[in-house]
């Protein structure tokens, strides 16, 4: 081999050795711009090096409205009791008997009556509880035992219908029975309330004896249920 051939061969490897460098330097370089790259709207590039797609928000879940099974009464059917003395002509939630003292009877009475005429007024509940009693006899007839979820007792007496069953859970617009006259009393909703102690629960509690250590006047909680009108 001629120094001219030599000359040659050695031109032809440094020039391949600088192209060399700088396409991998080109290549490098590129590599390393993509790296972090933010694009416009928080998008990404696609798989293959497409393009950046769109993320957008990310999807809201609702979670079920929860169900006891029971029939739902049509909103705006219902409304809680007034609480206040009924007069003549007054519809169905109006008062017929207060809680307390009976001088006609003279005796205490432990709930509240609510005027509710047959053939009866579907019970409506307005807020989540718990069904614990479920119960006919006495001077009660049918009723219905209700804890609601802040731990307030309730109870329903003189019922034509009883739906729920104990242990049920409950929810607002579920219709849990309708008012009656069982118990050998004239047609009318019996209402109480019992703090943290069962209303019906009297033999465990005592009996009639104690009933003033723990049923309460119910007119401040006559928001938990409404009367189909």
């Amino acid at each position: 081999m001629t120094n001219n051939d030599k000359r040659n061969l050695l031109l032809t490897f440094l020039f391949l050795g600088v192209g060399g460098g700088v396409v991998w330097a080109i290549v490098r370089n590129r590599k390393k711009t993509n790296i972090g790259t933010t694009y416009p709207g928080g998008s990404s590039p696609t798989p293959g090096g497409s393009g950046p797609v769109p993320s957008g928000p990310s999807p809201v879940i609702i979670p079920p409205i929860p169900s006891s099974g029971l029939t739902q009464a049509i909103p705006g059917s219902y409304l809680s009791p007034s609480g206040i003395a009924c007069q003549s002509g007054d519809p169905a939630g109006c008062r017929t008997s207060p809680f307390g003292w009976r001088p006609s009877t003279n005796s205490y009475h432990y709930g509240m009556d609510i005027r509710a005429s047959s053939p009866g007024h579907d019970i409506v509940m307005k807020a989540p509880g718990t069904i614990y009693s479920v119960a006919t006899g006495g001077g009660w007839g049918k009723r219905i035992g209700v804890r609601m979820s802040d731990g307030t007792n309730l109870l329903f007496a003189h019922l034509k219908n009883q739906y729920a069953v104990p242990g049920q859970n409950v929810y607002p617009g579920d219709i849990i029975g309708t008012s009656g006259n069982t118990g050998g009393v004239p047609w009318h909703l019996h209402y109480e309330v019992c703090g943290n102690l069962p209303c019906d629960d009297s033999a465990v509690n005592g009996g009639p004896s104690n009933y003033s250590t723990f049923k309460v006047d119910p007119t401040p909680y006559l928001h938990y249920f409404g009367l189909v009108q």
